[in-house]
């Protein structure tokens, strides 16, 4: 991958007088993230991550994740199962949308991808740059795009399930309309909130056509340089989907 450093620079309409962001972490650990910065507006999320990193590797776009790259976890219920939910049960009722708990994720080839799903709608866009260390990634998300408000009936009992027995794509009982209610973050909330780091140092796997045999998945290595770091997660067996293992984003009034 040819680059020429240039630091990555948004569209700054947005920015202006904001709230401060603070985060807090349960531990702390050693990782490859020389630099974290995040500037919150009153419409506006910023956060750029300076990764030093002796060797960048981009050279699977249909999967990012297993890249370098830098990945954002969003919980703006502060509720677990959003990200298996959706991307396990997507046609069921009462599931999409969902914008309370997502993952942006950003190769430093510049391939961007949301997950678990597409078809959730977030007003996001982000920039890849080598730099002298390594790479530096800026995110910018909307506020609006983040929701507060728990609308998932497997954890929030006053929502009208999905029939699980019979048709998961109904209500129980029938006829009802999901309607999600939204409310993006104000000062003074607290969201769920990690930062991961994939450090890809292995690339593909050579003659595999499987897309997926990259980076950490690669089996034909061992052991494998490749590795991925969270930002917070103190779990033995830590996953990266389990929302009540991340951080905490605290927008300062």
């Amino acid at each position: 991958m040819s680059m020429p450093f240039v630091r990555p620079k948004l569209p700054d309409s947005s920015r202006g007088k904001g709230f401060h962001t603070r985060l807090t972490r349960q531990t702390t650990r050693t990782i490859q993230v020389s630099k974290s910065t995040r500037c919150t507006t009153t419409t506006t999320s910023y956060i750029a991550v300076d990764v030093a990193d002796d060797k960048v590797i981009s050279d699977n776009p249909d999967n990012p994740w297993l890249d370098d790259d830098v990945e954002i976890f969003i919980d703006g219920d502060n509720q677990p199962f959003d990200m298996d939910a959706v991307g396990g049960i997507p046609d069921w009722f009462g599931v999409l949308p969902n914008n309370e708990g997502f993952q942006l994720v950003t190769s430093a080839g510049n391939v961007a991808q949301i997950y678990p799903s597409p078809v959730i709608q977030v007003d996001w866009e982000s920039k890849a740059a080598l730099s002298p260390r390594g790479f530096v990634i800026e995110t910018r998300i909307s506020l609006d795009s983040i929701n507060t408000i728990d609308n998932s009936w497997w954890t929030n009992p006053a929502m009208t399930p999905a029939d699980v027995e019979g048709d998961p794509t109904q209500s129980l009982p029938p006829g009802a309309t999901f309607s999600p209610v939204f409310r993006r973050p104000h000062p003074g909330d607290s969201i769920g909130f990690n930062v991961v780091v994939a450090d890809d140092d292995s690339g593909r796997q050579p003659g595999n056509p499987d897309n997926t045999a990259d980076s950490i998945n690669r089996t034909d290595l061992s052991p494998n340089p490749s590795s991925y770091t969270a930002w917070d997660g103190n779990s033995k067996d830590w996953y990266y989907a389990d929302e009540a293992a991340w951080g905490t984003l605290y927008f300062a009034p």
